[in-house]
Protein backbone atom coordinates (compact mmCIF):
# COMPACT_ATOMS: atom_id res chain seq x y z
CA UNK A 1 0.00 0.00 0.00
CA UNK A 2 2.37 2.30 0.96
CA UNK A 3 4.35 1.74 -2.90
CA UNK A 4 0.91 2.85 -4.02
CA UNK A 5 0.55 5.67 -2.07
CA UNK A 6 4.24 6.75 -3.34
CA UNK A 7 3.65 6.43 -6.68
CA UNK A 8 0.19 8.10 -6.68
CA UNK A 9 1.20 11.02 -4.89
CA UNK A 10 3.94 11.92 -7.93
CA UNK A 11 0.79 12.34 -9.97
CA UNK A 12 -1.05 15.48 -10.57
CA UNK A 13 -4.25 14.38 -9.21
CA UNK A 14 -3.32 11.56 -6.61
CA UNK A 15 -7.12 11.03 -5.14
CA UNK A 16 -8.14 9.97 -8.56
CA UNK A 17 -5.21 7.15 -8.84
CA UNK A 18 -6.17 6.11 -5.67
CA UNK A 19 -9.94 6.03 -6.59
CA UNK A 20 -9.27 3.82 -9.43
CA UNK A 21 -7.19 1.19 -7.54
CA UNK A 22 -8.80 1.28 -4.54
CA UNK A 23 -11.79 -0.44 -6.34
CA UNK A 24 -9.45 -3.13 -8.42
CA UNK A 25 -10.62 -6.63 -7.34
CA UNK A 26 -7.11 -7.75 -7.35
CA UNK A 27 -6.53 -5.32 -4.18
CA UNK A 28 -6.52 -7.23 -1.11
CA UNK A 29 -8.53 -5.54 2.36
CA UNK A 30 -5.30 -4.89 4.11
CA UNK A 31 -3.63 -2.47 1.65
CA UNK A 32 -7.32 -0.68 1.82
CA UNK A 33 -7.44 0.90 4.63
CA UNK A 34 -4.18 3.20 4.17
CA UNK A 35 -5.18 3.67 0.79
CA UNK A 36 -8.33 5.11 1.81
CA UNK A 37 -7.42 6.93 4.92
CA UNK A 38 -4.74 8.91 2.21
CA UNK A 39 -8.41 9.38 0.21
CA UNK A 40 -9.79 10.89 3.31
CA UNK A 41 -6.45 13.33 4.06
CA UNK A 42 -6.07 14.14 0.46
CA UNK A 43 -9.90 15.55 0.41
CA UNK A 44 -9.72 17.52 3.13
CA UNK A 45 -6.79 18.59 1.91
CA UNK A 46 -8.18 19.83 -1.32
CA UNK A 47 -12.07 19.34 -1.17
CA UNK A 48 -12.84 18.20 -4.89
CA UNK A 49 -14.50 20.99 -6.99
CA UNK A 50 -16.20 18.53 -9.61
CA UNK A 51 -19.68 16.96 -7.81
CA UNK A 52 -19.13 13.62 -9.73
CA UNK A 53 -15.79 12.76 -8.00
CA UNK A 54 -16.21 10.92 -4.55
CA UNK A 55 -16.44 13.07 -1.46
CA UNK A 56 -14.89 12.53 2.03
CA UNK A 57 -17.82 10.90 3.28
CA UNK A 58 -18.30 8.35 0.60
CA UNK A 59 -14.42 7.57 1.37
CA UNK A 60 -15.44 7.52 5.10
CA UNK A 61 -18.33 5.19 4.44
CA UNK A 62 -16.05 2.55 2.66
CA UNK A 63 -13.52 2.49 5.62
CA UNK A 64 -16.33 2.11 8.19
CA UNK A 65 -17.49 -1.03 5.69
CA UNK A 66 -14.06 -2.63 5.54
CA UNK A 67 -13.68 -1.90 8.99
CA UNK A 68 -16.64 -3.67 9.63
CA UNK A 69 -15.89 -6.83 7.19
CA UNK A 70 -12.59 -7.03 9.41
CA UNK A 71 -14.67 -6.93 12.38
CA UNK A 72 -12.74 -4.22 13.86
CA UNK A 73 -15.98 -2.53 15.33
CA UNK A 74 -13.92 0.29 17.60
CA UNK A 75 -12.13 1.61 14.05
CA UNK A 76 -15.63 1.64 12.51
CA UNK A 77 -17.24 3.34 15.71
CA UNK A 78 -14.85 6.10 15.89
CA UNK A 79 -14.83 6.49 11.89
CA UNK A 80 -18.27 6.69 11.88
CA UNK A 81 -18.19 9.14 14.82
CA UNK A 82 -15.70 11.75 12.97
CA UNK A 83 -17.36 11.36 9.80
CA UNK A 84 -20.94 13.09 11.30
CA UNK A 85 -19.38 16.70 11.29
CA UNK A 86 -21.30 18.43 8.75
CA UNK A 87 -23.39 14.89 7.60
CA UNK A 88 -26.98 15.67 8.04
CA UNK A 89 -27.51 12.08 9.60
CA UNK A 90 -29.50 10.21 6.27
CA UNK A 91 -29.25 7.23 3.96
CA UNK A 92 -25.42 5.58 4.77
CA UNK A 93 -25.20 7.71 7.95
CA UNK A 94 -28.27 6.11 9.83
CA UNK A 95 -27.80 2.83 8.57
CA UNK A 96 -24.20 2.69 9.76
CA UNK A 97 -25.98 3.87 13.39
CA UNK A 98 -27.48 0.79 13.13
CA UNK A 99 -25.19 -1.68 12.25
CA UNK A 100 -22.81 -0.46 14.84
CA UNK A 101 -25.73 -0.41 17.37
CA UNK A 102 -26.43 -3.98 16.80
CA UNK A 103 -22.51 -4.67 16.36
CA UNK A 104 -21.53 -3.40 19.48
CA UNK A 105 -24.29 -4.25 21.85
CA UNK A 106 -25.53 -0.48 22.12
CA UNK A 107 -29.23 -1.19 20.36
CA UNK A 108 -31.33 -1.03 23.07
CA UNK A 109 -30.70 2.79 23.44
CA UNK A 110 -31.70 3.17 19.74
CA UNK A 111 -34.44 1.66 19.94
CA UNK A 112 -35.87 3.59 23.14
CA UNK A 113 -34.83 6.41 21.23
CA UNK A 114 -37.50 5.58 18.12
CA UNK A 115 -40.26 4.51 20.39
CA UNK A 116 -40.15 8.14 22.26
CA UNK A 117 -39.86 10.12 19.26
CA UNK A 118 -41.08 7.81 15.94
CA UNK A 119 -40.27 10.68 13.30
CA UNK A 120 -36.82 10.13 14.36
CA UNK A 121 -37.10 6.53 13.06
CA UNK A 122 -34.92 5.85 10.01
CA UNK A 123 -37.08 3.91 7.73
CA UNK A 124 -35.38 3.79 4.88
CA UNK A 125 -32.01 2.66 6.51
CA UNK A 126 -33.73 -1.02 7.72
CA UNK A 127 -33.39 -2.85 4.82
CA UNK A 128 -29.66 -2.14 4.36
CA UNK A 129 -28.89 -2.44 7.71
CA UNK A 130 -30.53 -6.05 8.01
CA UNK A 131 -28.44 -6.83 5.00
CA UNK A 132 -25.44 -5.98 6.03
CA UNK A 133 -26.18 -7.53 9.83
CA UNK A 134 -26.80 -10.43 7.76
CA UNK A 135 -23.84 -10.78 5.57
CA UNK A 136 -21.17 -13.09 6.91
CA UNK A 137 -17.35 -12.05 5.97
CA UNK A 138 -14.23 -13.85 6.75
CA UNK A 139 -13.75 -11.93 10.10
CA UNK A 140 -17.82 -11.58 11.03
CA UNK A 141 -20.37 -14.18 11.25
CA UNK A 142 -23.61 -12.61 12.07
CA UNK A 143 -24.98 -12.67 15.71
CA UNK A 144 -28.48 -13.72 15.24
CA UNK A 145 -29.56 -12.87 19.20
CA UNK A 146 -28.24 -9.30 18.58
CA UNK A 147 -30.17 -8.49 15.13
CA UNK A 148 -33.51 -10.43 16.29
CA UNK A 149 -34.43 -7.31 18.72
CA UNK A 150 -33.61 -4.83 15.77
CA UNK A 151 -36.15 -7.07 13.19
CA UNK A 152 -38.73 -7.22 15.97
CA UNK A 153 -38.84 -3.65 16.21
CA UNK A 154 -38.41 -3.08 12.58
CA UNK A 155 -41.84 -5.70 12.45
CA UNK A 156 -43.59 -3.81 15.24
CA UNK A 157 -42.96 -0.09 13.85
CA UNK A 158 -44.39 -1.21 10.25
CA UNK A 159 -47.62 -2.78 11.91
CA UNK A 160 -48.14 0.37 13.67
CA UNK A 161 -47.38 2.04 10.83
CA UNK A 162 -49.60 -0.25 8.77
CA UNK A 163 -52.29 0.01 11.07
CA UNK A 164 -52.64 3.90 11.53
CA UNK A 165 -53.15 3.88 7.68
CA UNK A 166 -55.64 1.66 7.65
CA UNK A 167 -57.10 4.01 10.28
CA UNK A 168 -56.67 7.05 8.22
CA UNK A 169 -58.20 5.90 5.31
CA UNK A 170 -61.25 4.61 7.19
CA UNK A 171 -62.02 8.25 7.89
Amino acid sequence: ANFIITVANSASDPNQILDDLSREPWLAEVPREPILLRQIELDRENPPSDPYTHSLSAYQGQLIELYLAQNQVAKAQAMYDSSLSGNDRKGGVDMNRIVLAVRSNRLQPLLDTWRANPDSVPKDSFGSAIYRLMKPTTAYKPDLAAIRPLQEFLFEYRSEEHTSELQSRQY
